[in-house]
């Protein structure tokens, strides 16, 4: 048993699964050690705290940075973070020559051909959900370093699943929505250490 765990510690991915391909994923990540670094839960809400704020503002920054992410629920808690985050690959050409999500094409003239998805994911390529993952934690911890707390960490991984339709988007969005109120439940994930 402790084998096994070691070996999906270390290679927490489905082998053969393409992680930059469109589809909807669930992620969890932890603070090393399960400290709360990020606040304290109140009447079955969380109440964010500075290092709380950063994670938010980075997780949002995300989607500004990679046009092709959608991001959905999300929540930060005391010593964790639960988000759904959408990879679409479907991008439009705005007028300055610019990707981005939603609204229309503009109409092809001779000058300037309308892109198609092969040429638009040539120039922007998609990075696949570690990467995306990894920047997130980077940049929020550089940040937390930097202003707050010099010894914050994230744990070195973080769990994946693969969203596989809209029940199971629904169930996972109310998951992440309850999971203030269901804090003092939440065995695994609980440490009273309070900062």
């Amino acid at each position: 048993m402790e084998n096994e765990f070691h070996k999906r510690k270390l290679a927490p991915r489905l082998n053969d699964f393409d992680y930059s391909t469109d589809g909807a994923y669930f992620i969890t990540t932890c603070t090393q050690n399960r400290e709360n670094f990020f606040g304290k839960i109140e009447n079955e809400k969380i109440v964010l705290n500075n290092c709380a704020k950063i994670v938010r503002e980075k997780w949002l920054w995300l989607s500004k940075q990679y046009p092709y992410l959608i991001l959905d629920e999300f929540v930060v808690m005391p010593n964790h973070f639960h988000g759904i985050l959408i990879i679409d690959s479907i991008f439009c050409n705005d007028e300055s020559g610019d990707f981005c999500r939603g609204g229309s094409r503009p109409t092809p003239t001779k000058t300037q051909p309308t892109p198609t998805k092969t040429t638009i994911l040539a120039k922007n390529k998609i990075k696949p959900l570690t990467k995306l993952i990894g920047a997130f934690k980077t940049v929020s911890s550089k940040e937390i370093h930097l202003t707050i707390r010099p010894d914050f960490r994230w744990q070195r991984s973080f769990h994946d699943h693969i969203i596989r339709d809209e029940d199971e988007l629904n169930r996972i969005r109310d998951y992440i929505r309850l999971n203030p109120a269901h804090w003092t439940k939440d065995k695994n994930l609980h440490n009273n250490n309070d900062k």
